[in-house]
């Protein structure tokens, strides 16, 4: 059985998808969508929609169409019915993917999707499989809609999943089972960051799995976007988690080609980029490309580099090459950089690097979680820990292919002054806290690389010479928010970021609320110590009296749920006197 399977398209482009089905030679068997904004492939019928949505929609219908303003409201809802009909062909992309496979499309709502919105799951072959499972030959494909992880407006507790399933199961008898589940089984392709470091899929589905390995040929799963693109077997059955990533610089779309046979299950992955997917193009430029007739990847690499847009579009010879290496799965080298690495004769040479993390998870510490490494060929190497008692195995793993590669390995930073680093940096980020880390010379400036990003993570605006690059520039041009196109005389272009403000404040708007509570609340108990003891205090600095302090600390770790111990008097005698200790 030969299946397409895609999940969590929450931004990326689904006419791109159906183009992408079109170029297929073969049919797949079915196509499977996990879930998640269902939304952007079907309308509801306004006979489904809550109360609340009908009368916004009523309200909608009506500054579209102001002569209807004074019909009943059952007359308006007649024209508003009327009008749905003609829309109901056109407007439903779930049938249009259903028409490129044999048997037709299976979807699962997933915990983002409301419950109401499970009627846009219509068309014919296109199937609703958390209601009614399907057969197809000697498979059957269940579903299990929503998520257990509290997260959403469709969700469910472990004992409904546990109960759902069971359902399921009892109605198959001896075929081969297809579950297709919006939530990852616990600990296996869940580990989730979002909203804290941990895993959040279903023990129910797991148990499931565990239980009826034998049976159960396949899950396929969404909603972890970190882990899409990644498939593993547990027991005897294969799980692949299908996720595309919604996050602000439109990842590709990724399609899971799976093929099921007598004895093994075989996974390949596509990625469909967008134009906005590509590194420096975003909302405005891509506008730009469509004006021109540009509306894929694929044309963008078609075009003559020195074209008519490369006069109208900033950056163009960049976003070309990143267009031509994301199409070709390549590394497009536009200019070699010397590297001290250069020196170095052997072939086996791998640059390595690791990742730890020392708080953990409400499930266990975490040592080590990710180790990788690269050749100076691009040949890349990963191994990703999602469970912390697996870390001995990982690091064994590692440990084994050392033993037969026999690699040398890079790993460290180049020391040197600025102004040797200047020629060299794609990339510049000041941290000291001082003045003019790069001096504001026109040899400095003229040392910059072209293209060279610059930002300030330590210092106001005088970090990096943020007054004389503007007074030294020949023309200044924003990009996009809080970035600046910097042109100097000699044609050199360089992007400022945050106007040499703080980068990690403004570009991010801001501290996170969980660190800015306590700054905001010892600033309140501060005023209202400062109110009531005006006629004692004298001019100058006045430091925060230790209850406060003390107090902003206990109520910060009450609010997270986290006790401490408390001094005894005796415990407090001996740490604030002298009478005992050394």
């Amino acid at each position: 059985m030969k299946i397409v399977v895609f999940s969590d398209w929450r931004v990326q482009d689904i006419e791109q998808f159906i183009d992408y089905l079109e170029t297929l030679e073969d049919k797949p068997d079915i196509i499977i969508y996990a879930g998640d904004d269902i939304r952007r492939f079907n309308r509801v019928e306004y006979k489904f929609m809550p109360s609340k949505l009908k009368k916004r929609y009523r309200e909608r219908f009506i500054e579209l169409n102001e002569s209807l303003r004074n019909l009943n409201k059952k007359a308006l809802e007649g024209m508003i019915e009327q009008n749905e009909i003609k829309l109901k062909k056109t407007k439903n992309k779930f049938l249009r993917i259903a028409s490129f496979s044999k048997y037709g499309l299976c979807v699962v709502a997933g915990n983002d999707d409301p419950s109401y919105i499970k009627k846009a799951i219509k068309g014919k072959n296109v199937y609703n499989i958390h209601d009614n499972p399907i057969i197809i030959e000697n498979f059957v494909v269940i579903g299990v809609e929503g998520a257990t992880s509290k997260i959403g407006p469709l969700l469910y507790s472990e004992k409904e999943v546990k109960a759902h399933l069971k359902s399921m199961m009892d109605q198959v008898g001896d075929k081969q089972i297809i579950i297709v589940s919006h939530s990852p089984p616990f600990g296996i392709l869940d580990f989730a960051i979002r909203f804290g470091k941990e895993h959040i899929g279903s023990t129910s589905l797991r148990e499931c799995i565990k239980e009826n390995s034998d049976r159960i040929r396949l899950v396929i799963s969404g909603h972890v976007h970190r882990q899409g693109g990644e498939s593993i077997k547990y027991k005897d059955t294969y799980v692949v988690n299908c996720a595309s990533h919604d996050n602000s610089y439109r990842d590709p779309g990724r399609i899971a080609l799976i093929e099921i046979t007598h004895d093994d299950v075989k996974t390949n992955w596509e990625l469909l980029y967008d134009l906005e997917s590509v590194p420096l193009v975003g909302p405005k430029r891509a506008g730009i490309f469509w004006e021109n007739g540009i509306t894929n990847l694929k044309q963008l690499i078609a075009l003559d580099i020195d074209n008519e847009l490369s006069q109208k579009i900033s950056s163009f010879s960049l976003i070309f090459n990143y267009a031509k290496a994301i199409k070709s799965n390549e590394i497009i080298v536009k200019k070699g950089i010397k590297s001290s690495f250069d020196n170095i004769e052997e072939e086996n040479v791998y640059f390595f690097d690791a990742e730890y993390d020392p708080q953990g998870t409400r499930y266990g510490p975490f040592g080590m979680f990710l180790l990788g490494w690269m050749s100076r060929t691009g040949e890349v190497h990963q191994l990703f820990l999602d469970n912390p008692k697996n870390e001995s195995k990982m690091l064994k793993d590692f440990l084994q292919w050392i033993d037969m590669e026999s690699p040398l390995f890079v790993a460290g930073f180049n020391v040197m002054p600025i102004e040797t680093a200047l020629p060299y940096a794609d990339i510049i980020l000041t941290a000291t806290g001082c003045k003019h880390v790069i001096l504001p010379t026109k040899e400095n400036f003229d040392a910059l690389k072209d293209g060279v990003i610059l930002g300030n993570l330590g210092h106001f605006d005088i970090e990096i010479p943020t007054k004389e690059i503007y007074e030294y520039a020949k023309e200044i041009k924003p990009i996009r928010s809080d970035v600046e196109e910097i042109i100097f005389p000699d044609g050199k272009k360089i992007y400022l970021l945050a106007k040499g403000r703080l980068a990690n404040l403004v570009l991010s708007e801001g501290h996170p609320a969980e660190v800015m509570d306590m700054s905001f609340g010892l600033q309140s108990l501060m005023s209202e110590y400062i109110v009531k003891n005006k006629d004692s205090l004298k001019p100058g600095m006045i430091e925060v009296p230790v209850e406060i302090d003390d107090r902003v600390g206990f109520l910060k770790l009450q609010s997270m749920g986290v006790k401490i111990d408390k001094l005894t008097d005796e415990q407090y005698k001996y740490i604030h006197g002298y009478e005992e200790g050394t």
